[in-house]
């Protein structure tokens, strides 16, 4: 047997020529004999040749001076045959050669006693094998020296293992380094130790990828760390975690970069609770997927705070939506601002709520888009205030709907600014509401748009306000139309209006109601335009009175339609006049 002195005078070239045998028989003696350069010129195969016993009686000098590639060849029996003062004499370059098997088969002494460079050192994929207990037991020291290459290799359950205490080391780097699954990983009291700092860190995926327990574990100082970019990869779900105190922690800017979709996750309580800056800083994309209930929620504080763009993005189930008490809110300029489908879209109730001074702030568009029902909702106080522009915008159809009440509450100037059509779409009922005063401003134009279901309502009292010019421009279908009651009420003067048409027009009926003063008055062209059906109306009275002029007026053809009292009454006329 060789002695330890014969050993240790082995020239290197002489130590790499023994066999894996003879490397094997070398007793812990000779083998601690063995100087740094004998050891390094130790081969592959030769270090695996050394027994459990031979690795372990290894100097740490001796281990120091393995070559990287010989501490990767050894067995993990070899690497578990190591003390921690072995371990610990490792160089950065020795550490990073253990392979994954290798740094798997290190005790947790071991891995305690590694210095942060030999932290440093260990390949990313030998990192990720080992156990879950042996990163609990990594000081954080260890931990903060962690490079991101290796963070980012953790494995999910390696990441579940981190103690508060080493999670709360991790810099900002390291923070940023972890990935979706190993972020989702993180208990929720780790979350919860998480720094401002590190919370900033995180990349706005990550935040994304936090499960809804995680996102509930954050504090409200943690929440207003996030940045503008962070909250808006904030998901639906995220935000539906969160507590109304870490709502309404948020920043105006924070609020404003929640993306729409997540935003109308938010509870009626968590709308409510938000500040009136925070609703005002709201993108029009963000009011435009608020929830109906959401709608509901605002409160009248935040309902003034929204601005004109804002107020014109709400949909139509959106302004439905609104409380009766949030449209009285509404000022002038927000009611000017909707939409005229959203006007149209309010409800009888949001209607009646409306103040007279949101009523005159309708523009003519708003008030064309009003349906009959809403302009039915309207009191005649409201109706009282439109404007001339207002009134003439208001559909035919609405129009239609106004109580006679309201029509009689209109003033002249209102009245006279209607159009033909909205004059046309009157009921009876409502012509009949007209005062002298409406019926004396109705425009030719007007007058000639009544229907003769409309004339017949004319009140006599309305009739006999006519003016001439206003007799002149009615229809002769509407001359024929007029009552007899109606015809009575006409004046001399208003009889004298009649053109030849409307006279041509007049029944039997209608002749016979007028006077015989009436019938006097006509001119020579108005007499020779009674129709042959009317003729019948005049009495052998009305022949009496007639002047020589009328007498000679009269027609071959009208003559020859008079029944035989009639034609006596105006033989005996001519005689009179001879």
């Amino acid at each position: 047997m060789l002695s330890t002195a014969t050993v240790a005078a082995l020239k290197t070239a002489q130590i790499a020529a023994l066999t894996s045998s003879q490397i094997g028989a070398l007793t812990t003696g000779q083998i601690q004999v063995l100087s740094s350069a004998q050891i390094g010129a130790l081969s592959l195969k030769q270090v695996a040749a050394l027994s459990t016993v031979a690795v372990a009686a290894l100097l740490t000098e001796q281990i120091a001076a393995m070559k990287s590639s010989s501490i990767a060849g050894l067995t993990t029996g070899e690497i578990a045959a190591l003390s921690t003062a072995q371990i610990g004499s490792l160089t950065t370059t020795q550490i990073a050669a253990l392979s994954a098997a290798e740094v798997g088969a290190l005790s947790s002494q071991d891995i305690a006693a590694f210095s942060t460079d030999q932290i440093g050192a260990i390949s990313a994929l030998a990192l990720s094998k080992l156990s879950t207990a042996n990163v609990a037991l990594l000081s954080t020291a260890t931990v903060a020296a962690l490079k991101t290459a290796q963070i980012a290799a953790l494995t999910s359950s390696q990441i579940g293992a981190l103690t508060t205490g080493q999670i709360q080391v991790l810099s900002s780097a390291q923070m940023g380094a972890l990935s979706l699954k190993q972020v989702a990983a993180l208990s929720t009291v780790a979350v919860a130790a998480l720094s401002t700092e590190q919370i900033a860190a995180m990349k706005p995926a990550s935040i994304a990828a936090l499960t809804s327990s995680q996102v509930a574990a954050l504090s409200t100082a943690q929440i207003g760390a996030l940045s503008t970019a962070q909250v808006a990869a904030l998901t639906a779900t995220e935000i539906g975690a969160m507590s109304s105190q870490d709502i309404a922690a948020f920043s105006t800017d924070q609020i404003e970069a929640i993306s729409a979709l997540a935003l109308s996750k938010l509870s009626t309580d968590d709308v409510a609770s938000l500040s009136t800056d925070k609703i005002a800083a709201l993108k029009t994309a963000q009011i435009a997927a608020l929830t109906s209930s959401q709608i509901g929620a605002l409160t009248t504080g935040q309902i003034h705070v929204l601005s004109s763009a804002q107020i014109g993005a709400l949909s139509l189930k959106q302004v439905a939506a609104l409380s009766t008490v949030a449209v009285a809110a509404l000022s002038t300029e927000q009611i000017a601002a909707m939409k005229s489908a959203s006007i149209a879209a309010l409800t009888s109730g949001q209607v009646a709520a409306l103040s007279s001074a949101q009523i005159g702030a309708l523009s003519t568009a708003q008030v064309a888009a009003l349906t009959a029902t809403e302009i039915g909702a309207m009191s005649s106080q409201d109706i009282a205030t439109f404007s001339t522009d207002q009134i003439g915008a208001i559909s035919a159809l609405a129009l239609s709907k106004l109580s006679t009440d309201d029509v009689a509450s209109l003033s002249t100037d209102k009245i006279a600014a209607l159009k033909t059509m909205q004059i046309a779409a009157l009921t009876s009922s409502q012509i009949g509401a007209l005062t002298t005063g409406h019926i004396q401003v109705l425009s030719s134009a007007q007058i000639g748009a009544l229907s003769l279901k409309q004339v017949a309502a004319l009140s006599t009292v309305a009739v006999a306000a006519l003016s001439t010019a206003q007799i002149a421009a009615m229809q002769p279908a509407s001359i024929a139309a007029l009552t007899s009651s109606q015809v009575t009420a006409l004046s001399s003067a208003q009889i004298g209006a009649l053109s030849t048409a409307q006279v041509a027009a007049l029944t039997a009926t209608e002749i016979g109601a007028l006077s015989s003063q009436d019938i006097a008055a006509f001119s020579t062209d108005q007499i020779e335009a009674i129709g042959i059906h009317g003729l019948p109306g005049l009495s052998t009275y009305d022949i009496s009175v007639l002047s020589s002029a009328q007498l000679y007026a009269i027609t071959t053809t009208q003559a020859q339609a008079l029944d035989l009292g009639q034609v006596e009454a105006i033989i005996a006329a001519y005689a009179a006049y001879s």
